[in-house]
């Protein structure tokens, strides 16, 4: 079995691909300009291009390695978000202030979600019910509900705020402050900031790591179930893998 990279080029505006068993490039995908941020369905079929200087998103047929379609949205793309099913992915736009929603199973827009001012990255919760987006220009965090893609909360965090990640029980976000030099802690329930932690000067970016054993059991638990409770899957019912997986689900978090 092989695995393959994709290496997005921002000033060749193409993606490379290589082979991970012989460790060469084997071939290069035109996208637009100034490819910035990819997601790939869970299914890996197909993965998703923002580029931020063409304004548009390029639809990419993994096993063949071949563009599909380019799908227009906003201006001024960087980061993007796809749900745990691979059914929506999100698109946040810089200079036009939305989120686009691209339904992934025939590649087409559905929605655009008005924001803050300046959003540039994006981020879901855990169990795939929220999304979190920093505007970078009003230092605020929007939260939008996933089931009905309307903007249910607007936080005010610190000053430019640039990138959003999630704890891995689920419970809190952190929200990195340009600006400030600091980060806004989040209680995901109440989508309210509980704490500001002061850092260095002017941080770009971090990533939260594990450090519990049972940390890294319970947000692969979140993951099953996020993918369980998804709508996707709940239209088979009667699967008896379904609900093997409720069940066992079930029994886990009964357990101290």
């Amino acid at each position: 079995m092989k695995d393959l990279i994709y290496v997005l080029n921002r000033y060749s505006n193409d993606i490379s691909v290589v082979d991970t068993r012989t460790d060469t490039v084997v071939t290069t995908i035109g996208v637009g300009n100034t490819p910035m941020g990819i997601v790939i369905k869970p299914d890996y079929k197909k993965a998703y291009v923002s580029n931020c200087c063409s304004n548009n998103n390029t639809v990419i047929d993994i096993p063949n390695n071949s563009v599909i379609k380019n799908i227009s949205v906003g201006s001024r793309l960087y980061r993007m978000a796809i749900t745990p099913s691979g059914s929506k992915a999100y698109i946040p736009s810089s200079y036009s202030n939305i989120v686009t929603v691209i339904e992934t199973t025939n590649d087409t827009v559905s929605k655009a979600i008005t924001v803050g001012n300046g959003p540039n990255t994006i981020n879901l919760t855990r169990d795939g019910k929220k999304i979190y987006v920093p505007n970078r220009d009003d230092n605020t965090l929007s939260v939008i509900d996933v089931d009905t893609h309307v903007v249910t909360n607007t936080i005010t965090v610190g000053e430019n705020p640039l990138q959003v990640a999630m704890t891995t029980d689920g419970l809190k976000c952190y929200v990195i402050n340009y600006d400030s030099n600091d980060l806004s802690v989040i209680d995901i329930d109440t989508d309210t900031v509980v704490s500001t932690i002061k850092v260095g000067n002017e941080p770009t970016t971090f990533i939260i790591v594990p450090t519990d054993p049972v940390d890294k059991v319970r947000n692969l638990i979140m993951e099953i179930e996020s993918l369980v409770n998804d709508k996707i899957l709940n239209k088979c019912q009667g699967n008896s893998l379904i609900n093997k997986l409720k069940q066992t689900i079930r029994q886990i978090r009964n357990c101290n």
